[in-house]
């Protein structure tokens, strides 16, 4: 299909007047075809790129499986792995595993490589420079990893989930198991041995490493090879952008709270999202009281909703706002700058983005069944479904993406706001 251009206008106040010096502006749609959906699709299967630029998906015919690309059919195998489809960081590559009679192996930008007796389900990782990709497998009764298509030390099991890379690529981590017990191994070495670890997380500069060991009410954390304090359970783990802070959500007894800093914060309900600002310099968290749950802002409590997304809770580049979607009697609103913004039947799950300036905030919504983004408050155009995974992405201050899908075919929608 051709692209087709549609603009509508929207003029109205702006309530989140603090994001962008101007409202006068339409919101310019054009579409491009990502291809028509396959007969026997795999929905569950369907990613998109992180750019927006491409669709994949698991699908299956006469007994056999493939993977879709932007509506173009791979080659085809006796099975797919529906939890290892995956895009690198960029967008540009795509690797999934895939089963020929008893063995399995990955294909990675469309070649298929060594047959193995398993590849680890959910294992599959890019690095996050797109020149790496590593993976679990296992050969005559050993388990070891994969990085590219060099095989590592073998061990008697790698422990799931727990493959990783650092975020500058530099190095890779990942649980491993002997009789004596679990072990990280990190770029090649093994650490000390403990009872069970847990999941292994970098600093963004890939100079730090975290991860939890022991098991039910015994549990510790290990930073950079030093165990700490004892707790009876984890939550989530987040470092600051600078590396030089780290948050995480804990229990003892019954207690949750958040350890900040290596401090431990007030207790609460129950503990969600946490995140540092850009500068590193706040933090913010949402925690539950009773059954309503409210955002906490560099210890300062905020108003109480009966939900608040888990996946849309942000800061602005410049770090100064905090941005939300929250629910109030089954409507959904988005709280930025302090202001409450129109109420939706539903707003659409991770795609709330500041522009890269942070002069504009965007998100999608659902109102009577149809999808459309919001830019300033202006609504655009309705659409009949965004798919599931698709964020908005800002290209520029005035430019966005994401990906819906109308009927039986997927479009990348590109908006462009153009003033007035």
């Amino acid at each position: 299909m051709n692209a087709t251009a549609l603009s509508i206008l929207f003029l109205g106040s702006n309530l989140f007047s603090a994001f962008a010096a101007e409202t006068n502006f339409k919101i310019e749609a054009k579409q491009f075809s990502l291809g028509e959906k396959i007969s026997g699709i795999s929905e569950e299967t369907l990613i998109v790129s992180s750019d927006n630029r491409h669709i994949a998906y698991g699908a299956a015919r006469d007994g056999k499986q493939f993977v879709v690309l932007d509506g173009k059919e791979g080659a085809i195998f006796d099975g797919i792995n529906p939890g290892n489809i995956r895009f690198s960081p960029d967008g540009n590559r795509l690797a999934y595993s895939a089963r020929r009679g008893r063995k399995q192996f990955v294909v990675l930008d469309g070649v298929a490589g060594k047959e193995y007796d398993l590849i680890g389900a959910r294992s599959l990782i890019f690095s996050d420079d797109n020149k790496k990709v590593a993976y679990g497998a296992a050969l005559d009764g050993k388990q070891f990893i994969v990085v590219n298509t060099t095989e590592q030390r073998a061990y008697d099991g790698i422990v799931g989930d727990t493959l990783t890379f650092s975020p500058t690529g530099n190095h890779l981590a990942y649980a491993a198991a002997k009789a004596s017990g679990q072990f990280v191994v990190v770029d090649g070495k093994d650490g000390d041995s403990y009872e069970e670890i847990g999941s292994l997380h970098f600093s963004p500069d890939g100079e730090h490493l975290v991860f939890t060991v022991g098991k039910e009410a015994k549990q510790r954390i290990v930073f950079d090879g030093v165990p700490g304090a004892e707790y009876n359970g984890f939550g989530a783990f987040v470092f600051s952008p600078d590396s030089k802070r780290l948050a995480f959500s804990a229990v003892r007894g019954a207690r949750k709270f958040v350890v900040l800093d290596g401090i431990e914060q007030k207790n609460y309900g129950g503990i969600g999202q946490m995140i540092f600002s850009p500068d590193s310099k706040r933090f913010a968290c949402v925690v539950a009281r009773g059954t309503n749950r409210l955002p906490v802002l560099d210890g300062i409590e905020s108003k109480e909703f009966d939900a608040i997304s888990n996946k849309n809770f942000l800061f602005s580049p410049d770090s100064k706002q905090l941005a939300f979607p929250a629910t109030r009697a089954g409507k959904q609103l988005i709280m930025a700058n302090s202001l409450e913004g129109k109420q939706y039947d539903e707003i659409l799950e991770g795609t709330l983005a500041f522009s890269p300036e942070g002069g504009r905030l965007a998100f999608a919504a659902k109102r009577g069944g149809k999808v459309f983004i919001v830019v300033d408050e202006i609504e655009s155009k309705e659409f009949e479904t965004f798919v599931r995974g698709s964020k908005l992405v800002f290209e520029g201050s005035d430019s966005l993406r994401i990906v819906a899908r109308e009927r039986d075919e997927f479009f990348r929608v590109e908006f462009h706001l153009v003033e007035q």
